[in-house]
C-alpha cells in the first residue's frame, strides 16, 4: 500500500515589537513561508502598525504593566493559534536564513521534536566574522512557557518532556538597533535577582549590566557571586565575567589586578580564542612585547569560530595585527611581515595595518603581496 501522506506542519512566526517601522518590510520578506504571522505591538507611536498592515498583517495592541518581557512573550504566544505545531519566535531586528522552512521541517519531522536550538549569529567582529551561539527559540505551541523579566528565556513548561534537537546549520542573524533604549534593562535584572538570589544566570546578566552602565563595583561583586554559583554548564559566561571583571579593574585603576584577571580568564579557557586575544591585547598596552608575542601566536592556534556565548572577544582587535608588530619588536621579521600580510587580508579596511605591512615590505626588500 502506499505511504500515507503526512500531515502538513502548520508553522506561526510570532514576535513583540515596539517602534520599530524600520524593519518590518525586512522582517516580513523573511518570514514569508510562514503559516500564520503574529504581532503582538507593545505601544508603538510610529508607523510600525501600519507597515504591519500594508504588508497584510494586522498587529495585536498589548499592553503589560509593569513591564517584563516574559509576560510580553507569553502573552504574544498565547495569540498564536491553537492548532499550530512550530512556533518561531523572532526580533523585528533578526533575519532567519532563506530555506528556514525545509530545514525545519525537516529536522521536525526526523527526530519527532518540540524544541529546536538553532545557530544565533548575534555579533561581528572588526573583521566581520560572526559570532554565534546556540539559541532555542523554536519550540512547540503547547507546553512551553517564557521565563525571567529580562533576558529571558522559552522553557517546557512543568512536567513537559523536551525533545531537543540541535540544528546548527539553520541561521538567524541578529543586525540591532544601536539607538534602542535599553534603559528599561537594568531594574528588570535587579528584579529578577531579587526573585531568584540563588539562580547564577540573574548574577551573571545584572553584573553584566552595570559593567556596561560603568558602575564597576557593582559589577564585580554580582559576577563574583555569579562565579561563585556557576558549575561546569556556564564555561561560556564564566569565560565572560572573568574578562568583564579584568577590564572592570583595569578603569576603576587597579593595573596588576587586572593583568591578573585577564591571566586567570585565560588560565580557565586555555582552548578558548577570545580569552587568549584579551590577554595579548592587555599585554601590549603594556608593552610586554615577547608574552605578548607568545600569547597572541597561541591565540592564533586556536579555533577561530566563536561557536558559545562568552567566547568571542570585543576589544576590536586582531590576534595576526599583534603578534605581527611584537615578533617585529623582537626581530621575528620575516615571519612578522607573514602576521602582517595575515592581518592585512583579514582587515583590509584598516590602513594603519596596511602601512605596517608596506613599511615591512620595503625593510625587508620583499615584492608587495
Amino acid at each position: 500500500m502506499p505511504k500515507a501522506a503526512e500531515k502538513p506542519l502548520k508553522i506561526a512566526v510570532y514576535a513583540i515589537c515596539l517602534n520599530e517601522e524600520k524593519f518590518v518590510d525586512r522582517f516580513m520578506d523573511a518570514i514569508g513561508d510562514a503559516d500564520e504571522i503574529v504581532i503582538a505591538d507593545t505601544g508603538s507611536t510610529d508607523g510600525t502598525i501600519a507597515a504591519f498592515r500594508r504588508r497584510g498583517v494586522k498587529p495585536h495592541r498589548i499592553r503589560i504593566k509593569p513591564w517584563r518581557f516574559d509576560v510580553a512573550r507569553n502573552a504574544a504566544l498565547s495569540l498564536v493559534s491553537e492548532d499550530v505545531d512550530i512556533c518561531v519566535s523572532l526580533d523585528l531586528d533578526e533575519i532567519i536564513m532563506p530555506g528556514w522552512r525545509r530545514v525545519l521541517e525537516s529536522a521536525w519531522r526526523r527526530a519527532n521534536l518540540n524544541h529546536i536550538y538553532y545557530t544565533h549569529a548575534w555579533s561581528r567582529d572588526v573583521t566581520g566574522l560572526w559570532h554565534n551561539l546556540l539559541d532555542n527559540r523554536i519550540h512547540a505551541r503547547h507546553g512551553f512557557v517564557w521565563r525571567y523579566p529580562c533576558h529571558e528565556c522559552v522553557a517546557a513548561a512543568a512536567g513537559v518532556p523536551e525533545e531537543i534537537g540541535i540544528v546548527r546549520h539553520l541561521v538567524i542573524e541578529h543586525h540591532p538597533d544601536p539607538t534602542k533604549d535599553r534603559s528599561s534593562y537594568l531594574p528588570l535584572l535587579e528584579l529578577a535577582a531579587k526573585e531568584d538570589p540563588d539562580d547564577p544566570r540573574h548574577a551573571f546578566f545584572l553584573g553584566r549590566e552595570y559593567f556596561y552602565r560603568e558602575r564597576y563595583e557593582d559589577a564585580l561583586r554580582q559576577l563574583t557571586r555569579f562565579l561563585a554559583m556557576a558549575g561546569d554548564g556556564w564555561l561560556g559566561f564564566a569565560c565572560a565575567a572573568r574578562r568583564h571583571m579584568a577590564v572592570a579593574r583595569e578603569r576603576l585603576g587597579d593595573a596588576d589586578a587586572a593583568l591578573a584577571a585577564f591571566r586567570a580568564a585565560a588560565a580557565a579557557a586555555p582552548a578558548i580564542r577570545g580569552p587568549q586575544v584579551d590577554l595579548a591585547w592587555a599585554l601590549y598596552q603594556r608593552e610586554a612585547w615577547a608574552e605578548c608575542y607568545e600569547t597572541a601566536l597561541k591565540a592564533l592556534a586556536l579555533p577561530e569560530e566563536v561557536t558559545e556565548y562568552g567566547c568571542d572577544t570585543d576589544t576590536g582587535v586582531l590576534a595576526e595585527d599583534m603578534a605581527s608588530i611584537c615578533g617585529w619588536r623582537l626581530g621575528h621579521l620575516e615571519q612578522a611581515l607573514i602576521l602582517g600580510r595575515q592581518a592585512m587580508a583579514k582587515a583590509p579596511q584598516v590602513e594603519r595595518i596596511r602601512k605596517n605591512v608596506e613599511r615591512m615590505e620595503r625593510a625587508l626588500g620583499a615584492s608587495p603581496a
